[in-house]
């Protein structure tokens, strides 16, 4: 297609409203203590809908002149999005090789991996990650996701419209209603079911990108019809919806679901009316609006990477000022992004021949890296540390598989109940001998507080706890709890849990069953209390390593030894002095157990001794705690084992 289609300024403006959205999001600007627009995330949703508006106006005005070329089509979103993309991968990996650890590493080349082919939100669901969680803050290609969405969508898109065009053209408004409704029946479903599944997959998004298609259809008749009083007046409406979403919206809003067609319709409207009212489009066609909204692109790209490395690698805490010299950062970087890659590649500077095949290499170069770092385990060479020392400090953690598939009709069952920190216990009763001949052990993988409802929803869980990856599994968890002589609740305690207990142990289904409550696993906060040893390595990623490790890795780290005797008395005299406040935890755990008159065991005081004032920390020349949250290693979890003579004696 030679033609373009007139030019708006004012959408660019939109765009601008869109990224600047995000990133305002992103950055976790704070007021007063409060994080403002929380609801910055529909700036992707204001993207869909352009992007839906934008590629059906091209793809119908080609159809219409007879210049439409599906070859053309590509090699544009190709030119559009590819170049700048790689482009700014490739600049974060020299940053990459020198700061990121190797698990870090590995993560991220995962994470490119699936980005070179258009996939990277299949790659982020199934890590996990729930967008805005401080986990997903480490994964610099994070924000990649909703550009694997768009490329999804316009893969099958030009050929859906073909086949409405040429063959459906007289129904193509219901063909694109029915579509439109079936994506967004899908998204308020998944929304509730499976959140995540829902936020990253394409046809939970698809409605949103038809909105778009819709006004390109029929936007010659919705402006023109008999209501042209009341365009200044749908104008400002949009102008709030987006407002209202901006400030409203949170982390606890369903999204995408019906809710969100408030920003959706919002944007719609805008650019439906935005061109009829002058005082609205001057302002959004502005000379900095429109320059912002042309270097869109390149400042989505660029701002999650940055965000990620100032935050994993600096103190940010809330400090806004910081946060604007990234703004500021973000802003030069795309600015020159735009003006050597995008622009060149989109104007034509460069035969399309040529920067195919300069893609392909890439992306081959990238995939081999990616092949490359994983083979050598994150290079952790790197670190120039000792077999010891890599041995001791990547302790990983210790699962059982074996879940005791054949149940033995002539023993008891057991169920474990709770979060992580179950998993944990239920892995340290299969080292119990005396207590594996005599139950059928099981896990129930839930959040205590959510057990009551999903006991009276049938299966059905907490909102955004269960995904549908892990559905089935749990289904066949639950099972269990109906056959269970035993049901030892073990989670990571938090007062919530602990007051669903009053109804929870009341309901039919625990009845008549054994039930005891195991009070929490030792935590450690070490952030303000330092082991006073400092330490400059020569080395910047040691230097980093032994800055985020726990105490008994920084001894190591040092010392490429284990600690003497008097040295580990030390260290576990540190351990205890610096244990999180649980005692109210757990004396609450206590008096609610007496009260519902359950059996109580003392976990804590299996590791950590207040008589003594410390709390183990080496075990079989191994180190007990995985991290400093509750989670033990395989050594840590036989050493509380060993200890454990004492659980379920009559």
């Amino acid at each position: 297609m030679k033609k373009n289609l007139s030019y708006r300024p004012e959408i660019d403006g939109l765009r601008c409203v869109a990224v600047l959205s995000v990133i305002f999001y992103h950055f976790d600007f704070t007021f007063s203590g409060n994080r403002i627009f929380e609801g910055g995330y529909i700036g992707v949703d204001i993207f869909y809908v352009i992007s839906g508006y934008l590629i059906t106006s091209i793809i119908l005005r080609g159809l219409q002149n007879k210049n439409f070329s599906l070859i053309y089509f590509y090699e544009r979103r190709i030119r559009r999005l590819i170049p700048a993309l790689v482009f700014v991968i490739f600049l974060t990996l020299p940053l990459a090789w020198v700061k990121l650890l190797p698990l870090e590493l590995l993560n991220l080349f995962s994470s490119i991996s699936f980005t070179s082919f258009f996939i990277s939100n299949f790659y982020f669901w199934n890590a996990g990650d729930i967008y805005g969680a401080v986990s997903s803050i480490y994964e610099p290609l994070l924000h990649t996701w909703s550009l694997a969405v768009e490329e999804q969508f316009y893969i099958f898109y030009p050929f859906l419209i073909f086949i409405i065009f040429f063959f459906l053209k007289k129904n193509f408004n219901t063909y694109f209603l029915i579509l439109f409704f079936l994506s967004l029946i899908f998204s308020q479903y998944f929304s509730l079911k499976h959140p995540t599944f829902n936020f990253y997959m394409l046809f939970g998004r698809i409605w949103e990108l038809i909105a778009g298609a819709l006004i390109a259809h029929n936007e010659k008749y919705l402006i023109n019809i008999k209501i042209k009083k009341f365009h200044n007046l749908f104008c400002l409406l949009g102008i709030f919806m987006l407002g209202f979403s901006l400030l409203i919206f949170d982390k606890n809003t369903l999204h995408p679901s019906i809710i969100t067609i408030i920003p959706v319709l919002g944007t719609v409207l805008l650019i439906l009316f935005l061109n009829l009212n002058k005082f609205f489009k001057k302002l959004l066609s502005s000379k900095i609006l429109v320059g912002v909204g042309i270097i869109s692109y390149s400042l989505y790209l660029w701002h999650y990477p940055l965000y990620s490395y100032f935050i994993r690698f600096s103190s940010f805490d809330n400090n806004n000022l910081s946060k604007l010299v990234l703004v500021l950062i973000t802003f030069l970087l795309s600015i020159f992004t735009y003006f050597f890659i995008e622009k060149p590649c989109r104007q034509k500077k460069y035969k399309f021949k040529k920067i195919f095949f300069g893609l392909i290499f890439s992306l081959l170069l990238l995939n081999s890296l990616t092949f490359v770092v994983h083979k050598n385990n994150g290079f952790d060479d790197r670190l120039e540390l000792s077999n010891f020392q890599k041995k001791f400090i990547n302790h990983n953690n210790f699962d059982f598989v074996e879940d005791q598939k054949k149940i033995d009709v002539n023993k008891k069952n057991l169920l474990v109940v709770g979060n992580s920190h179950a998993k944990d216990f239920y892995n340290i009763l299969f080292l119990n001998k005396d207590l594996t001949q005599l139950y059928n052990i099981k896990i129930l993988h839930i959040q205590i507080s959510c057990l009551e409802e999903a006991i009276i929803n049938n299966y059905d869980y907490c909102l955004k706890r269960l995904d549908f990856k892990s559905q089935q599994k749990f289904i066949e968890q639950f099972k269990n709890l109906k056959k269970a002589n035993v049901i030892v609740f073990k989670t990571r305690w938090s007062k919530k849990d602990i007051n669903s207990l009053d109804n929870l142990l009341n309901m039919e289904i625990l009845k008549n069953k054994r039930i005891v409550i195991v009070n929490t696993s030792p935590e450690f906060s070490f952030s303000n209390n330092l082991i006073k040893i400092e330490y400059d390595f020569k080395n910047s990623l040691k230097q980093r390593l032994y800055d985020v490790s726990s105490p008994i890795d920084k001894f190591v780290i040092l010392n490429d030894r284990l600690p003497k005797k008097n040295e580990n008395q030390s260290l576990e005299r540190f351990y205890f002095k610096n244990l999180k406040e649980i005692k109210d935890l757990n004396s609450m755990l206590f008096e609610k157990s007496k009260k519902l008159k359950v059996e109580y065991y003392n976990f804590y005081n299996k590791i950590c001794f207040n008589f003594k004032k410390n709390c183990k920390v080496i075990y079989n020349d191994e180190k007990i705690y995985l991290d400093n949250t509750g989670h033990f290693t395989e050594s840590g979890k036989k050493f509380i084992s060993s200890n454990m003579k004492d659980f379920l004696n009559p």
